[in-house]
């Protein structure tokens, strides 16, 4: 069955429907004198300017500009919830093409699949599903003739389990629950527990997908995946782009009928084309070129190359490595010109022809001493077990890299996770996802990916870790090689990193030559500045009255002026006195940004931390705004990421203080991964003794100095060797 994808979606959502039963639907004052028994006519809504286009309702309420609207479409799916409540999916598309679909709830039972509707009421958002709030409805028509065609899923949209930054996520949020399905997908946990709603199937590749149960029918659902365990499973059903409490976005399936899971054999499609990396290649005697290879559609099964010889004189041998992909041309001491021919499976309608040319100085040559180091499957690392990301290190010919964010790619070398927002940065981005050398390699000339990403992914290189040269990965859903020649001598470290969406990679290939290039040095940070710390300098803080305004939004313009456009006043309080007084929580700060310039410019924390023997005041007193501090003197571990200065004594001081990245990290207990590290004393690379403090989000492996202007600077490397960046101080610009 070919699916289109959303660029060719259908222009109305069209049911079949047979044995309708209508004596009980209920007619409003919205009914009109169309008679139901028409085929539907879908200028009536476009021409009609009281009707609001499903899909532009979708991009209203991801503006925060809802209210009530009059619109149509095709019931998809309609159901009894557990509570005895009813819930419907309509969907349909506006004179331009553009899909929307969204929930409505306490639509009348008697409506069934394939009606077509006007209905009005009031559209919002409830954890990520658009839903209506149902006023009136009327039966326009009885059903719409042509078939459904479903947006299709593949493993590629659910990488991994992180969805926040992908293209389906965004597709499915922007546009409402569209009625969607994934093929040759497998029940495989055993026993599926009755009082579990989310259930959980996986593609063939490991990626996971969430079928969410709510509904009357969600026992004979259970009773369905249980008896097709270790089956290949299709799922059609709406699909939610949801966000939970917590701020975790993913995708879900609703399912609400065992009808929606269908049990069969594996689908699969067979090559309709095959890409290589080359066609014409010239060789010197005695040498060995790979090419490699890929084959569309992505998910053609068993895929097996053929190599055939057309004609030529025998100057060379060609093999396919069926496990890697990869074709293997070897020349012999003569010169001459062969022709080769790759088909898959057996087509022999689909195939690609390549011309190998041998004589004794090949294309050209080159100094003798260039290496290549090929990172496949083959030689993958084990990342780790978190689908949330992980970061370490491989070595590779006596070479040092690094990943971050990185999970296992089972038919590649890994897969790195793409940016997410973390709501307390400006910009609201974390580090991308990345793979990178640690130390040098002599003289990189040119580097060769293959690779899959739904939007830009980059290179970077250079001679030091800064990498100011930056190369781009344009998007491909299907894997996709790349080659770039590195401009330049000197060419030391390179970063393959993503954008807003994760990268598959299937291959990196490195040409360099032999040796090993200097070790990096590290310099200020270029075109990065820092606001002289603003500090409450008087003897005497009096709680609850002593209060300072700093900056926290400022223009620089690059020859060392400046324009403060916003100031926060902060105003100093102890938790005593806080409590004493009944002032509470009045002069809370959890906002990181406000947090880190409280201690800077006041020399402690917020009165909402607490240090361990105060957690029963505070969190009477301070509620959901009670957090936690830590003070400390290691000299190991994270501090050696930093230029810490001693204070008078000669001994470090340091304290920890806990950001809620997700307030239900405090709701339930556990500390979460956000932290401020406030350094009492600063760094030596300033001229001053003043704090200093530095914002992590992943658990110390990365750390941010805040620039006292409302923003924190680029991340670098904390407790790890996890990203290709180290500290470098900013330019400080006087007050």
């Amino acid at each position: 069955m070919k699916v289109n994808k959303f660029q060719t979606f259908f222009t109305l959502l069209l049911v079949p429907v047979c044995g309708l039963s209508l004596a009980f639907i209920p007619f409003s004052a919205l009914a009109t004198s169309v008679d139901p028994n028409d085929e539907v006519d879908c200028s009536r809504y476009f021409n009609d300017s009281s009707y609001t286009s499903l899909a532009t309702i979708a991009k209203e309420v991801s503006a925060n500009v809802s209210s009530f609207y009059k619109t149509w479409g095709t019931i998809s799916d309609i159901h009894t919830l557990n509570d005895g409540s009813t819930r419907a999916f309509l969907q349909s598309s506006d004179e331009n093409g553009e899909k929307g679909a969204i929930a409505i709830n306490n639509l009348p039972s008697n409506y069934q699949v394939g009606n077509v509707l006007t209905i009005e009421g009031q559209a919002y958002r409830n954890y990520g599903l658009l839903t209506l709030e149902l006023d009136n409805h009327n039966l326009d028509y009885y059903v719409n003739s042509s078939p459904i065609e479903p947006y299709e899923l593949t493993s590629f949209d659910f990488g991994n389990g992180t969805y926040d930054t992908e293209s389906a996520y965004f597709n499915i949020y922007e546009h409402g629950p569209i009625y969607s399905v994934a093929y040759n997908l497998k029940y495989e946990q055993g026993y599926v527990d009755y009082n579990e709603r989310e259930q959980i199937l996986n593609f063939p590749s490991g990626e996971k997908v969430t079928l969410y149960l709510n509904s009357s029918d969600n026992n004979a659902i259970i009773e369905k995946l249980n008896s097709s365990y270790g089956a290949f499973i299709d799922v059609y059903a709406p699909m939610q782009a949801y966000e939970s409490r917590s701020g975790y976005e993913f995708l879900e399936f609703l399912v609400s009928s065992p009808d929606q899971i269908v049990v069969g054999e594996e689908r699969t499609e067979t090559v309709k084309d095959i890409e290589i990396s080359s066609t014409n290649i010239e060789m010197k005697f005695n040498e060995t070129v790979t090419l490699t290879t890929n084959v569309l559609p992505q998910n053609a099964a068993n895929i097996e190359f053929n190599v055939t010889r057309l004609e030529g004189d025998l100057c060379s041998s060609c093999s396919f490595d069926n496990l890697r992909h990869m074709i293997n041309i070897t020349s012999f001491g003569e010169e001459g010109v062969d022709f080769y021919r790759i088909t898959a499976n057996g087509n022999e309608n689909v195939y690609v022809d390549i011309q190998v040319s041998v004589s004794s100085n090949g294309g050209g040559g080159g100094s003798g001493n260039i290496e290549t180091l090929m990172l496949d499957s083959y030689n993958a690392p084990y990342v780790g077990k978190y689908d949330t990301g992980n970061y370490g290190g491989e070595s590779y010919n006596y070479v040092d890299f690094g990943y971050y964010r990185a999970v296992n790619l089972s038919s590649g070398f890994m897969t790195l996770l793409s940016q997410y927002e973390d709501i307390w940065l400006n910009p609201p981005l974390t580090l991308p996802g990345a793979f990178y050398n640690e130390e040098a390699m002599s003289n990189m000339t040119s580097i060769t990916i293959s690779y899959r990403t739904n939007s830009e992914a980059y290179i970077r290189y250079g001679e030091d870790k800064t990498m100011n040269n930056i190369l781009t990965l344009n998007a491909s859903s299907s894997y996709r090689q790349s080659t770039f020649d590195l401009v330049g001598n000197n060419n030391y470290f390179f970063s393959v990193e993503t954008g807003r969406s994760k990268v598959d990679i299937q291959y990196i290939s490195i040409d360099y030559e032999e040796g090993y290039g200097p070790y990096p040095s590290y310099s200020p940070l270029s075109g990065e500045y820092r606001l002289e710390p603003t500090v409450y300098k008087r003897p005497v803080l009096v709680a609850g009255e002593t209060s300072i305004s700093v900056p926290i939004d400022v223009t620089y313009d690059g020859m060392g002026g400046y324009i403060i456009n916003e100031r926060k006043e902060l105003v100093c309080d102890t938790l005593e006195d806080a409590s004493s007084s009944g002032r509470n929580d009045m002069y809370a700060y959890t906002d990181p940004v406000e947090v880190a310039a409280y201690f800077i410019t006041f020399g402690t924390y917020p009165c909402n931390y607490y240090m361990d023997g105060d957690a029963s005041l505070a969190k009477r007193v301070m509620g959901d705004k009670a957090r936690l501090a830590q003070r400390f003197s290691r000299t190991d571990g994270y501090a050696t990421a930093v230029p810490y200065n001693l204070n008078e004594q000669g001994k470090l001081v340091y304290y920890e203080l806990d950001i809620a990245l997700e307030a239900a990290y405090y709701e339930e207990g556990s500390r979460g991964v956000g932290r401020l590290v406030c350094w009492t004393s600063g760094f030596s690379v300033y001229d001053d003794t003043y704090p200093v403090v530095v914002y992590t989000d992943d658990h110390y492996a990365t750390f941010k100095e805040y620039y006292n202007d409302g923003t924190f600077g680029p991340n670098f490397n904390a407790e790890m060797k996890v990203t290709p960046y180290n500290y470098g101080a900013a330019t400080q610009i006087d007050l």
